[in-house]
């Protein structure tokens, strides 16, 4: 189901199954409705995937910053 009308930017919003594809003239990205992860990110002019089957595009991971020689907010 179309849920945005196609505009003169070529921006649209679009539900296929259980996720929503957002696509512009350049690239169509794919996220899942109930994880909100990104499946997919399709580089139209080349038909490249960016994102490995079996993995998302956007999940953050946070690391402990270790200081073990130098600090990296040390700025004296």
């Amino acid at each position: 189901k179309e849920l945005l009308e196609k505009s003169p930017s070529h921006n649209r919003i679009r539900m296929e199954g259980d996720s929503v594809l957002l696509e512009n003239n350049c690239l169509v990205a794919t996220f899942s409705v109930k994880t909100g992860k990104m499946s997919s990110l399709l580089h139209k002019a080349t038909g490249r995937e960016v994102i490995q089957n079996g993995l998302s595009g956007n999940e953050f991971v946070i690391f402990d910053d270790v200081n073990l020689f130098w600090d990296a907010w040390d700025t004296a």
